[in-house]
């Protein structure tokens, strides 16, 4: 399983990295060999604003053409990342 991460608007540290890639494995790791990549996308929606505007999409490609995507907001960022 080959993993990508981007950030948009959010600091992405190694401490943040590190945690997406452990959660990410540690969920996907039961589907073994039938994930060809997944995709990790964060991003402060609102900036400087405030709010709810943490956001966390995740997109699973699977071999075979089949796609799986999970999106989901939260106000902290960890908390966006467990939940999607």
């Amino acid at each position: 399983m080959n993993l990508f991460v981007r950030s948009s608007n959010v600091a992405l540290t190694q401490p943040i990295r590190t945690y997406i890639d452990r959660r990410v494995r540690m969920v996907m790791g039961r589907f073994g060999r039938k994930i060809a990549r997944v995709s990790v996308r964060i991003s402060d929606v609102n900036g400087p604003r405030g709010g709810v505007d943490k956001l966390c999409r995740i997109e699973a490609r699977f071999w075979g053409r089949i796609m799986v995507v999970v999106e989901e907001t939260a106000v902290d960022l960890r908390q966006a990342i467990d939940r999607s």
